[in-house]
């Protein structure tokens, strides 16, 4: 091996000198050029709404262009993988979803992406409220009705879903009402209460912007909201746990995440753009219209919940014996 001249050492001192001071003047400049929010999910839907909300207030906030990538499909996978590969610098976001983070891990056993390893936490952003609902002609009144019937007949009631979060809060009332009523897979909301409109079912779980219109309209009767909270939209609507089924808490959770290795400087300066944006007004407003609710967190608070929703599902999907591949 040739030794090294004394020019070569004291330019490779230069160059490691200079490294540190690159990454802080960059970090100082961000966001110096558009930014890229992945949602993985196709145009359309309340997911690319939410996103495109997002991407709208930090192009404000941040004074560059946050522009709206979907990479639908997959249980967004695809999506989740596109942003697990980008670097590590702040320009790739991704809108990820409870199966993304806390999910997937069970359901594949070769998963492109490590939820635990690839992302940076940023922050919880919103809430998907989703209802219990059946077919006007099932003798079903409330909840504890439903669950009534569903015990004497183990088995015979079938409940749609179009998502796999609400296949698994199915499930998970299941084992939690002690009774067993049996999934059927449909695609998307929309197709599964259609379903359950025309009697090819009798429940459906679905979110509540797709259900709250179609049971104001008389077309299905809601039994009972998913998550912790009553809805505005329907404010006498019991809860599950409410309803007789306690500790029971199922709703889609929206949040926003970089990838791993993203400095701190701008991952917490996105999670104070992003918090000032869902504390806003008329972002509430715009969420109520499709059926969301705004959340916040700090990155520590996301991570630890993350943690905490990935044990609660991965227990009820192991039980269920559920794999997507």
């Amino acid at each position: 091996m040739l030794p090294k001249s004394p020019f070569t050492v004291v330019l490779s001192c230069a160059l490691i000198a200079l490294m540190p001071i690159k990454v802080l003047a960059d970090t100082a400049s961000y966001p110096s050029r558009p930014v890229r929010l992945v949602v993985p999910f196709p145009a359309g839907g309340p997911a690319d709404i939410l996103g495109r909300i997002i991407a709208q207030g930090l192009s404000e906030s941040l004074g560059q262009q946050v522009i709206v990538d979907n990479r639908g499909g997959a249980n967004t996978v695809i999506g989740a993988q596109t942003v697990a590969r980008a670097a590590p610098d702040g320009y790739t976001l991704l809108l990820a979803i409870d199966s993304t983070l806390a999910m997937n891990p069970s359901l594949y056993s070769k998963l492109a992406y490590d939820p635990a390893k690839d992302f940076e936490p940023i922050g919880l952003v919103a809430e998907v409220p989703c209802i219990i609902a059946v077919n006007n002609s099932f003798p079903a009144e409330n909840l504890a009705q439903l669950l009534a019937l569903a015990r004497v007949s183990p088995g015979k009631i079938n409940f749609a879903h179009g998502t796999v979060t609400m296949h698994v809060g199915g499930e998970l009332l299941n084992q939690m009402a002690k009774v067993r009523m049996t999934p059927v897979a449909y695609k998307g909301g929309g197709t599964s209460i259609v379903a359950v409109m025309g009697g090819e079912v009798q429940v459906t779980m679905e979110a509540a912007a797709t259900i709250v219109p179609n049971a104001q309209a008389g077309k299905v009767r809601p039994l009972a909201v998913m998550g912790a909270r009553r809805i505005a939209a329907m404010p006498d609507l019991l809860t599950v746990a409410e309803s007789g089924v306690p500790g029971y808490d199922v709703s889609v959770w929206q949040s926003l995440v970089a990838p791993a290795g993203t400095p701190p400087e701008i991952i917490n300066r996105l999670n104070r753009e992003v918090t000032a944006l869902m504390n806003r007004a008329d972002t509430k407003v715009k969420l109520e219209k499709i059926g969301l609710a705004p959340l916040t967190s700090s990155p520590q608070e996301l991570a630890a919940f993350v943690k905490s929703q990935t044990a609660k599902w991965s227990t009820v999907i192991q039980d269920i014996g559920l794999r997507i591949d």
